[in-house]
């Protein structure tokens, strides 16, 4: 949802959603600056699936927006409003672009891995990562974490009865930092929700 790393060509569509080319733009996201002027303040980075298709739809862009992604997120981390949301946490997407189909590519995820990255190096005090959904977990664990397609345990199966897991880990892109990891099922794309895990996070 917040692009922190902007793009030059935002208003500009991909033509193949794994053949993505995004650049990105020094300048910062306007954002990034308006919302989080202490990003020391950030203690848990929520990582969704994609980019709405109607940019209207971008929390970001208009925080009253009411929908089910969002209510059903706010639910999940025990939040009422963006006013609360943002004190906090932070939300961007595996996918830089907006994904029709029920699976994004590998190839897209791998080459948007990149960013989140660097998107996750702009908040010192990270102590949670939330990531939503069976997307944002394959690139996590594959792109992120560095492991093997085949030390990956299924999604389902991984959150199992509960709703959600979560893992202590250190991750290589924030200099071995350890963080609480927790995989919920994405409030919009699949037909299971997670409770909420607001009292478990760092």
């Amino acid at each position: 949802m917040l692009r922190l790393l902007s793009l030059r060509d935002i208003g500009e569509r991909c033509y193949r959603i794994c053949n993505c080319t995004i650049r990105i733009d020094n300048r910062g996201s306007p954002h990034l600056k308006r919302d989080y002027p202490d990003l020391n303040a950030v203690r848990v980075a929520v990582i969704g699936r994609d980019s709405p298709i109607n940019p209207e739809n971008l929390l970001y862009r208009n925080p009253d927006i009411t929908n089910r992604f969002v209510s059903s997120l706010f639910e999940l981390l025990g939040v009422k409003n963006f006013a609360e949301f943002k004190e906090r946490f932070v939300l961007t997407d595996a996918l830089r672009c907006h994904a029709s189909g029920s699976r994004i590519p590998f190839k897209a995820l791998e080459h948007c891995a990149q960013h989140l990255r660097e998107e996750l190096k702009l908040f010192p005090n990270l102590g949670s990562i939330v990531v939503l959904g069976n997307d944002a977990y394959v690139q996590f664990q594959r792109l992120i974490l560095g492991r093997t397609e085949r030390e990956l345990k299924p999604f389902l199966q991984l959150l199992g009865n509960q709703g959600w897991a979560t893992e202590e880990i250190s991750i290589p892109a924030l200099g071995d930092r350890t963080v609480h990891v927790f995989y919920c099922h994405h409030p919009t794309y699949e037909y299971k929700r997670s409770p909420s895990i607001a009292g478990k996070l760092v």
